[in-house]
């Protein structure tokens, strides 16, 4: 997935401008569908450059494929172990439904 945008390095450039200004306290994300979708994405990818300690997503899914929704190294759609890339634990609420349209 290299034409896609890189959303991670988006939001992580934010956190690092909202940082420079002495923003210094947790970061915590919020969406609904493909918001949601971004934040479990970016639960994914946390770490040193996206400091993210929690989320709430409404109704949504954790992609399982492809491995990766666009481009550079903050675009994982599933956590991971591994030795070259390990995702700190995050908080995550998760909101679903049975009617949803």
């Amino acid at each position: 997935c290299t034409s896609d945008p890189d959303e991670g390095d988006y939001i992580a450039s934010i956190i690092t401008k909202v940082r420079s200004h002495g923003a210094l306290g947790n970061i915590y994300v919020i969406g609904s569908s493909n918001g949601a979708a971004l934040a479990h994405r970016l639960a994914s990818n946390a770490g040193d450059d996206l400091p993210i300690k929690g989320i709430v997503a409404t109704v949504t899914q954790l992609l399982d494929s492809p491995e990766r929704s666009g481009p550079g190294t903050l675009n994982y759609n599933q956590p991971s172990i591994s030795a070259e890339r390990t995702t700190p634990a995050v908080s995550v609420l998760s909101v679903m439904g049975t009617a949803d349209g």
